[in-house]
């Protein structure tokens, strides 16, 4: 899949570099709590081609893939790691969509950046997360940028 989802948007940054990028189909996701604020931003940089929709992590996401697809051979996530009672329906939504994609299993990647600065404690949820949880599920190799 040529596909790009970005997981807890926010301002939908990522996904328009991925689509200033050459990303053909790109998808921002946030909850529904802060959607109008993806939706504005998105609207505001017409240059960018973006779709915008809710996704909960955590939750079944049969209906949602049923309506926005699981062709997504990347997913992208800036500093969703700060919070580690996410931790765990973070793993899950990129386990279902990872394992749905129609991409081939060795294409399929997820690509999440943590800050260790953006919050006090930053570099211990990093390790939390990135050493800790998320090797239960994936393999996970770090990329010094």
């Amino acid at each position: 899949g040529k596909g790009v989802l970005e997981l807890g948007s926010s301002h939908g940054l990522a996904a328009m570099v991925a689509h200033a990028a050459g990303a053909l189909q790109v998808l921002a996701t946030d909850q529904r709590a802060v959607l109008s604020y993806l939706a504005d931003n998105v609207a505001a940089n017409p240059q960018h081609s973006i779709e915008v929709a809710t996704l909960e992590w955590g939750t079944d996401m049969e209906a949602w893939g049923a309506q926005h697809g699981w062709d997504w051979g990347t997913v992208l996530g800036a500093d969703l790691t700060f919070n580690r009672d996410s931790f765990l329906p973070l793993l899950f939504t990129l386990q279902q969509l990872l394992s749905r994609s129609s991409s081939p299993k060795h294409m399929r990647c997820a690509l999440l950046l943590h800050d260790d600065d953006s919050v006090p404690g930053g570099h211990r949820l990093r390790v939390d997360f990135f050493a800790a949880a998320a090797p239960r599920y994936f393999n996970v190799a770090q990329a010094n940028l």
